[in-house]
């Protein structure tokens, strides 16, 4: 216990550790000076119906009561132990040795964990980084914006944007694995696609998935799945056939009407597995200033909804790069709700992968039919 800081919360209990906790710094705290002082402590002692009007931390919370019953938060996990009063010197003592084994094992756990865990991200968001490209060029006259944002969680996502053979169609490939074993292989296989050493139908997108299956399927377990989403757009009439397998996200905003935009797919399929795939097709024809937005599944989890994503999609004043940074914003304040802020930006990591391609077609271009 020697440097550790111990708190009792509430009046109550007071009277009840009187002459137990002599040798002990101990802090008697109302529920208002707590709040204000929770982090400058390590041992809490508190009752029951107390526990839901307190910030909970990760301080040792030792629930007193002197019910029969298990208190919820300590069947809940909300609470680290439970004491019953009478309090007797033999039921302390057992509190504070469970306290000491549990310190003791974070103070040697923790730093390595941290430290193993950052130099992992680390790694994998060079690695995505260096093969994930953060700008294209304009291709014919669809304008290309994209961001992707490396997540805590196993997997991944993995975009391009590429020419077909014939330079007549834009190949458009987006994927999430729930694995970095299937993603590295779905990598590779998409890189085979983009470069023009496959014989790729623009008119068959979903042969396009097919043959990723079939790349990575040997390699898939049982409890591995991922999603894929594949479109070729044709650069005379910009009509865009596409194929979706899982989970994606595909808004268009049509220019003429000065905001109002459609949900084309809105998250509502299920991802490939190894000997189960249902593919979706689809037609859509871009006119002069119109903008699609695909966006991989993990902004969902990350925004709790899609109601901010979509409340960013309904400003037409935006341009696609302030598009971007706005939906990157609302990623970064949903994420450090529940992870610590990082001042770094390059240090920024959501809970999963989330990936934004958002595709522009000029004002200027001319159709031909």
């Amino acid at each position: 216990m020697s440097g550790k800081k111990l708190a009792i919360i509430g009046n109550r209990l007071d009277k009840e550790f009187e002459g137990l906790l002599g040798e002990y710094s101990v802090s008697n705290l109302s529920i208002e000076q707590w709040n204000e002082k929770r982090d400058q402590f390590d041992l809490v002692f508190i009752e029951e119906e107390d526990c839901a009007r307190i910030s909970l931390n990760d301080a040792y919370f030792v629930v007193v009561t002197d019910r029969d019953q298990i208190p919820l938060s300590v069947v809940e996990k909300r609470t680290n132990d439970l004491i019953t009063l009478p309090i007797s010197k033999p039921d302390l003592f057992r509190i504070f040795m469970r306290f000491n084994e549990s310190s003791t094992e974070m103070d040697q756990f923790v730093p390595g964990l941290a430290s193993k865990v950052e130099d992992h991200l680390k790694r994998v968001q060079k690695i995505q980084k260096r093969l994930i490209k953060n700008k294209f060029d304009p291709i014919g006259g669809l304008h290309i914006s994209s961001k992707y944002w490396s997540g805590l969680k196993a997997g991944g996502d993995y975009f391009d944007v590429f020419d077909l053979a014939d330079k007549n169609y834009v190949g458009i490939i987006m994927i999430d694995s729930s694995t970095y074993n299937i993603s590295n292989f779905l990598i590779r296989a998409i890189m085979q696609l983009s470069s023009g050493k496959e014989n790729l139908n623009p008119e068959e997108p979903a042969k396009a998935i097919e043959k990723l299956l079939n790349a990575v399927r040997e390699h898939m377990g049982d409890k591995d799945r991922f999603s894929a989403f594949v479109a070729f757009m044709n650069k005379k009439t910009y009509q865009m056939k596409m194929a979706t397998s899982g989970t994606f996200y595909l808004a268009k905003l049509m220019k003429e009407n000065q905001g109002p935009f459609d949900w084309i797919l809105s998250g509502t399929y299920k991802p490939i597995e190894k000997e189960t795939i249902k593919i979706y097709e689809n037609t859509i024809n871009l006119h002069q200033g119109d903008r699609l937005i695909l966006a991989s599944d993990g902004w969902k989890q990350c925004l709790d909804g899609m109601d901010k994503f979509s409340q960013v999609l309904a400003n037409s004043s935006l341009t696609p790069i302030e598009m971007i940074s706005e939906f990157g914003f609302h990623l970064r304040q949903e994420t450090e709700k529940v992870l610590e802020p990082s001042e770094e930006d390059e240090l920024f990591m959501p809970m999963e992968d989330c990936s934004i391609l958002v595709f522009e077609l000029a004002q200027n271009t001319l159709r031909l039919a």
